[in-house]
């Protein structure tokens, strides 16, 4: 943690990504993550770019911003916790698109350390998406 002279604090390790597409259009096979290629920073290297995942490197509460541009049919997106699609309420972690839109979403995660969070398709959707237009960030709140 750094303070400088005007009582601005900092926290210039705490884990922090931002990774996005860099390619067109994709399918996806069903409840399939996306795998974002390319990432504007990664502190701590927690985002894998192989695997579209980010692991927690400690446990604490988390918040997750994504979102993507759809090509086909109405489909529902979700955020995933340890490969499964996280949703406790009937709306919490999704969000809808219908063909040629753009959205998002945000959520905030209590997570353990070592697990993992990812962003695709709800189980039971599929369908292509503009891979450039898709974007998956996150960060450690405390």
């Amino acid at each position: 943690m750094r303070i400088d002279s005007a009582g601005r604090v900092t926290m210039p390790y705490q884990p922090a990504f931002q990774a996005y597409g860099t390619t067109g259009s994709t399918t996806y096979s069903a409840g399939a993550a996306f795998v974002l290629q390319a990432e504007a920073f990664d502190i701590g290297g927690n985002y894998n770019t192989t695997n579209g995942r980010f692991t927690a490197p400690i446990s604490g509460v988390y918040t997750f911003q994504y979102g993507t541009y759809a090509y086909t049919a109405t489909r529902q997106f979700s955020i995933k916790v340890n490969g499964s699609d996280y949703h406790p309420s009937d709306t919490m972690g999704l969000f809808t698109l219908p063909a040629d839109h753009l959205g998002g979403n945000s959520i905030t995660l209590s997570l353990s350390s070592s697990d993992y969070v990812q962003f695709g398709f709800r189980a039971g959707h599929t369908g292509d998406i503009y891979m450039s237009h898709t974007f998956f960030s996150g960060f450690l709140v405390g």
